[in-house]
């Protein structure tokens, strides 16, 4: 990415982890600002864009509680397969 020479590794990790705080806390702020600005722009009344933007948010998390449910049970198939497996493979 850039071309510095570090005389020690200790340095070139405080640098990378100063780069990414920076690149965080800039990409906090322009998305503060841009959802202000959504919200101060958006075509609907402030009381209905909320409403609208919490049941976006409630539907975003049932899904996303639906899809980690379904991870999980996959992950218990799995791990029983694979104990099952181990356990035959101790067995012979």
């Amino acid at each position: 990415m850039t071309d510095r020479i570090y005389y020690s590794r200790e340095a070139e990790q405080r640098a990378q982890r100063d780069r990414l705080t920076l690149a965080v806390i800039v990409a906090g702020f322009g998305i503060g600002i841009g959802a202000v600005l959504a919200l101060l722009l958006a075509p609907r009344p402030g009381d209905e864009t909320r409403r609208h933007l919490g049941e976006t948010l409630e539907q975003a998390a049932s899904h996303g509680r639906d899809v980690a449910s379904q991870v999980i049970k996959t992950v218990r198939e799995s791990a029983a397969k694979l104990q099952e497996e181990v356990a035959e493979r101790l067995q012979s």
